[in-house]
């Protein structure tokens, strides 16, 4: 199962990504190198992200058995919050309190009707049980953190990509190794929709993420 989603994953976000880089560049819809952050030279497309998102989405609901992630339909209505505003943010700008909002709503779907949470530090710092309502608090204030950190160093070649890798690839040993299979077969996919991203946005950059 895992193979196939990897294959799906991998395959879609390569095919996916190349339509949507010919796309961007005849609609000219570049990533203007105007930032410090930013190493390329040059205009380079910034919607990597809409073929990530579109075939992550796809494989997952094709491939993972709803009984094996109880949360899956919380994780995808949040991440859809996500990628609508950073959308909408890279084809014609978008406030920072807009976003900030949207953002705060879609990590609440997560932790508060998902129950994807902080639940305890186990004894970092002393902390053991977290009560509910702190926990909730934690766990938006930690979503929303990544989300703009991704955000912000996506403007460097393979950065973004490469972390996010490493990411999926460390919680998908984890999940495997605790037997949180629905958990695993989520990183693997995403893993390999990333590897699909980094065939184009290893430098120079054909292709950035995008909001």
């Amino acid at each position: 199962l895992s193979l196939v989603l990897f294959l799906i994953s991998l395959l879609g976000t390569l095919i996916t990504i190349r339509s949507i880089i010919s796309i961007a560049r005849s609609k000219h819809l570049f990533d203007e190198p105007s930032e410090v952050r930013k190493i390329h030279i040059s205009r380079t497309p910034n919607l990597g992200g809409v073929g990530m998102y579109c075939t992550f989405i796809f494989s997952i609901a094709l491939i993972i058995p709803n009984n094996l992630v109880d949360y899956l339909n919380s994780f995808i209505a949040g991440s859809m919050i996500i990628f609508s505003i950073g959308l909408k943010d890279d084809l014609i700008g978008l406030g920072a309190t807009k976003k900030f909002i949207a953002q705060i709503f879609a990590a609440l779907i997560i932790a508060y009707i998902g129950d994807v949470r902080i639940s305890s530090f186990h004894g970092i710092f002393g902390i053991y049980e977290i009560a509910y309502p702190l926990s909730i608090l934690l766990t938006v204030f930690v979503n929303i953190f990544i989300y703009n950190s991704f955000n912000l160093i996506d403007g460097v070649d393979g950065l973004a990509g490469s972390l996010g890798l490493i990411g999926s690839l460390t919680f998908a040993t984890c999940f495997y190794l605790t037997g949180a299979m629905g958990d695993f077969l989520l990183c693997v996919g995403f893993a390999a929709v990333l590897i699909g991203f980094l065939y184009y946005n290893i430098s120079p950059a054909k292709t950035f993420m995008g909001d």
